[in-house]
């Protein structure tokens, strides 16, 4: 660990040991300009850079969500076009991205490499202080937005890829409920505008009063740096002095936050959002309760807020949902609390209910919360809670992302707006502490009373469907814009296509060698010829395959139980699908499941029933379907944790008909959203189960047709459920048996043999069954499908599966992966089509695809799909271009693993027959990769295109435009 010595220009305002983190913080501020400092330094060597800006927008134009698209498309000393793009293409970076909050915009960036880090460091701070958007109006018309049009004769439209993000955004009904709610609730603040843009408000957004805002809020005197990990902190303070603070004079860039003053009573607020005609406006309102109830000053109260937050509702058995949904108020109950502001927000929120019902809902809330009042929460709830939270926070593990990224973030939920304690949200051992000993009084309680139920500073929001909303809204743009046009002169009309002409033309045009050599990359010298290996063992116990990743895990062990499908009859699949949505969710013979909850909560670290499909190698005809346990404990509570495995797996009772139908419309109705907002998801999904069998059973457990599954049943619930309940019965007893159990445990050395003795004594519990591998014959079909909803945007996947075609996998298909991604697609589609996104994905099982993302377009993209064969056959790429791509793509490869990702990598390995000899030739693949190999992979991408299957998730006017690409054209939801 490296101690800050102290920089020049600076002043040290403090620094204090931080025990939770195993750090040592360090405060300061910029002598001239006033710019603030947060470093944290420790032994990870996966350091992170952030700086951020109070961002204050005055409108909802989404000036600051622009603005963090358009400052990284270039900048002085980097003058290319993208320069965030540009410079991810040499880097081994461990995250590089920018998130506009409605308060602040924050640029971060990460890597494991010194090097690498500063280089991502200089490119984010040119440009943030430094954009081409001022020089450079192409790039505001690009990603904010601009009129289109090609000819006199065709109509006028808007694009824009910030525009275009943003309808996708207001086309889900939840991220809809979510902005109104926001704005409801502050609305003299900030944070009555939308961040990050109203599409229908957007266009009002001049160049002028973007490129005012940019010099105002990005000025160092607004600026907040922090650094974390182990790095030299002097060099880069030295380094962000010299080239950039102390260039600027101090300003008053006057972005004080000031927060909402509180309402004398509550306010009733209704709005619309729309639905198609298959979904009807029955049981389809959002009804929503929403309060105001703390600062970002008051730490304890947000985590007394969160423990309320889990217990009132969230918590399965709640009394609160469970009154809601037993008086038929909502399909799906749930309640959030958002800390992403200077004022907390507590939502109840009941989605698929009716509008009659609004009072009714706010009297069941209120009536319940006093009774909890008086009578008290349930103390194993809170308990729960809290040790939940607490194991999260002492574990530390957050994915593929860094770790130092979500303490950064964690950090500026205080720091952006006061400078009292920017660490307090990394002390939070003490916090858990005081909350354990105030579970003994009514704390807990008199929180709930004073900062929610009499608390008059809350809206009370109805968000109400309306059949055709979108068409309607659309129309009307479509004739504002051809009544705009109308009003022009010729010499106006003309403008404006050449403008388009010349912003498409700046798009299609390269970079110069001159402004690419800008810059900083990696050389393949800088890149390990040899990457990680994940080692495991295997040990037959009792008949049982052992798999074993010993590894530093801080005590703590993650366990997969995992049983093979491969016995159970194929008609019975669907069945598992919805079966596996109830484990851990209905009674037990031991447990209610409220109760069931909390044990698996103050026991566990986590723990859920799931399916996974693992996917052969090399071919996904091969494939082993499986029902797994998961969870992570601690050594000492192996065997509770066991003792609660097994009364999930084998004791859990289907019998209760109404709390089966309960969880399956909360489930139908988060499905229907996750499919609105993540329709490139669905698309390229149908798309791999068109050619690979993986992925065809797949769907029938966590696909659309898990979803159709559960339609048809609630459908016709009352005369289905009791067969359906024998289905799920009898496609258990071919799932749990001794022989069809595989086990996977990761943990350190001194706990392995302790985990390994306690499962060892468990599988004497499970039966032994003597059954028949079951014979799946059947071969993908090709259904070329659409799925239609209230959209403003497209979702369009195209792909194949190039074993069909006789070809095999090459690790340099990784290496095409980030061309096309980040030059063909990413122009293509995104630049020229004003798509949000565009990706592609190539992997060694063979299932590849292309897919957009908020797309405007459906054919257009689908043809620029099919350009991408030209594209890679002539590629004009050298082979120094080439390098930068093989370094990102070892960056992709490096990626660092966390315990619980290591061992989940580690099991996937052994079920896929994937070795670490074959990884490495893999990575020799890469790393010879050339420019005649790249063009050879063209032959991938011909096969995949004759191939042609296609699946969209977008607008039915989009859809019917495009009909002849589809063989079947449906609903996304029926309601």
């Amino acid at each position: 660990m490296r101690e800050f010595k102290g920089c020049s220009n600076y002043t040290l305002v403090s620094k204090e040991w931080l025990s939770d983190v195993g750090a040592y913080g360090y405060i300061l501020t910029h002598d001239k300009t006033g710019a603030r400092v947060c470093l944290i330094s420790n032994d990870d060597d996966n350091k992170v850079f952030v700086i951020g800006f109070r961002t204050i927008p005055e409108d909802s134009t989404g000036v600051a969500h622009i603005l963090e698209h358009s400052v990284l498309c270039g900048s002085d000393r980097f003058p290319v076009k993208d320069a965030m793009t540009e410079v991810s293409k040499g880097s081994l970076n461990t995250f590089l991205n920018a998130f506009t909050y409605p308060d602040r915009t924050l640029y971060p960036v990460a890597s494991v490499n010194e090097k690498d880090f500063m280089n991502l460091m200089k490119v984010y701070l040119d440009a943030v202080f430094n954009p081409r958007v001022h020089n450079e109006k192409r790039t505001f018309l690009q990603e904010g937005w601009h009129y289109e049009l090609e000819s006199e004769a065709d109509e006028l439209k808007l694009n824009g890829v910030v525009y275009n993000e943003m309808k996708g955004a207001y086309s889900s009904p939840q991220e809809v409920c979510g902005a109104y709610t926001w704005m409801s609730l502050f609305p003299d603040t900030v944070y009555g505008n939308e961040s990050g843009g109203d599409p229908r408000v957007i266009p009002d957004l001049a160049y002028e009063d973007f490129l005012a805002f940019h010099k105002r809020m990005y000025h160092p005197s607004n600026a907040r740096i922090y650094i974390y990990g182990d790095t030299d902190f002097e060099e880069k303070l030295e380094y962000i002095d010299r080239e950039y603070l102390s260039k600027y004079e101090p300003i008053n860039p006057d972005t004080e936050i000031n927060l909402q003053k509180a309402f004398s009573e509550p306010k009733w607020i209704t709005k619309e959002y729309s639905v198609n005609e298959a979904e009807e406006e029955k049981d389809n309102t959002f009804l929503t309760y929403n309060v105001c109830c703390a600062d970002y000053s008051e730490t304890q109260v947000v985590d007394a807020m969160n423990v309320i937050n889990y217990a009132l509702v969230t918590v399965p058995g709640a009394k609160l949902k469970e009154r809601l949904i037993d008086a038929g108020i909502g399909k799906d109950v749930y309640s959030t609390f958002s800390t992403d502001c200077g004022q907390k927000q507590f939502s109840i929120v009941a989605e698929g209910a009716n509008s009659e019902d609004e009072e009714k809902f706010v009297s069941i809330i209120e009536d319940t919360m006093k009774e909890i009042i008086k009578e008290g929460f349930d103390k194993k709830t809170l308990l729960a809670s809290i040790s939940t939270q607490e194991f999260s926070y002492r574990e530390a593990d957050f994915g593929f992302y860094p770790r130092g990224l979500i303490y950064g973030m964690l950090a500026f939920e205080s720091w952006n707006y006061s400078d009292n304690d920017t660490f307090q949200s990394l002390k939070q051992n003490e916090v858990f502490k005081e909350l354990k000993e105030k579970l003994e009084g009514d704390y807990f309680e008199k929180i709930l009373e004073e900062r929610v139920l009499l608390n008059p500073h809350k809206t009370i929001l109805k968000l109400v469907p309306v059949c055709g909303l979108q068409l309607k809204e659309d129309e009307e743009l479509k004739n504002r814009l051809q009544e705009y046009k109308a009003t022009l002169t010729k010499d106006e009309i003309l403008s404006i296509i050449e403008a388009t002409k010349d912003l498409k033309a700046y798009q299609e045009e390269e970079d110069t060698p001159e402004a690419l050599s800008t810059i900083p990359t990696l050389s393949l010298s800088d890149i390990p010829k040899t990457g990680k290996k994940f080692d495991y063992t295997t040990e037959i116990i009792d008949g049982v395959t052992f798999v074993k990743a010993e590894q530093f895990t801080n005590n703590i062990g993650y366990v997969k139980l995992s049983f093979t499908m491969d016995k159970l009859p194929y008609a019975l699949l669907p069945y598992v699908g919805v079966l596996k949505l109830l484990f851990g969710q209905v009674d037990t013979k031991k447990y209610k499941y409220a109760e069931l909850v909390n044990e698996v909560c103050i026991v566990t670290g986590g723990f859920n029933v799931n399916t996974s499909v693992y996917k052969n190698a090399y071919d996904t005809d091969i494939y082993d379907a499986c029902l797994e346990a998961r969870f992570k404990t601690l050594v000492d509570k192996r065997e509770a944790t066991l003792d609660l495995t097994y009364d999930v797996l084998f004791d859990s009772l289907f019998e209760d008909k109404k709390r089966i139908k309960d969880i399956l419309e909360e489930t139908k109705t988060r499905i229907q959203g996750y499919n609105i907002s993540n329709g490139h998801t669905v698309s390229y999904q149908r798309v791999h189960s068109y050619t690979g069998k993986a992925s065809h059973v797949a769907e029938y457990l966590s696909g659309m047709d898990q979803y159709r599954t559960i339609e048809k049943l609630l459908a016709d619930y009352d005369n289905s459920i009791d067969e359906f309940i024998e289905k799920m019965k009898e496609a258990l007893s071919y799932i749990l048996a001794k022989e069809n159990l595989t086990v996977s445990i990761s943990a350190d050395k001194d706990s392995m043999d302790k985990f390994t003795l306690t499962i060892s004594d468990f599988l004497k519990k499970i039966p032994s069954k003597n059954l028949e591998k079951a014979e799946y014959n059947f071969e993908p079909e090709k259904k070329q499908e659409a799925y239609t909803s209230a959209s403003q945007v497209q979702y369009v996947a195209l792909g194949g599966n190039f074993y069909k075609a006789g070809l095999k996998y090459t690790g340099a298909l990784a290496v095409m992966r980030n061309i096309l991604s980040t030059d063909y697609l990413w122009t293509a589609v995104r630049l020229q089509g004003g798509a949000y996104g565009a990706m592609c994905s190539f992997p060694r099982n063979g299932e590849c695809h292309m897919v957009s993302y908020r797309d405007p377009n459906l054919e257009k993209t689908i043809k620029a799909y099919e350009g991408a064969y030209e594209y890679i056959k002539d590629y004009s790429g050298d082979q120094s271009k080439v390098e930068r791509f093989i370094i990102t793509t070892i960056g992709d490869v490096d990626t660092p693993f966390t315990p619980s990702l290591t061992a989940q990598r580690s099991f996937i390995m052994y079920k896929c027959g994937l070795s670490n000899e074959m990884v490495a030739r893999e990575r020799e693949e890469i790393l010879s990769t050339d420019v005649e190999t790249i063009r050879g992979l063209s032959a991938y991408l011909k096969a995949i295109l004759d191939q042609g299957c296609i699946a969209c998730v977008g607008s039915k006017e989009a859809i019917e435009e495009a009909s002849d690409f589809f063989l079947n054209i449906e609903p996304l939801c029926n309601s």
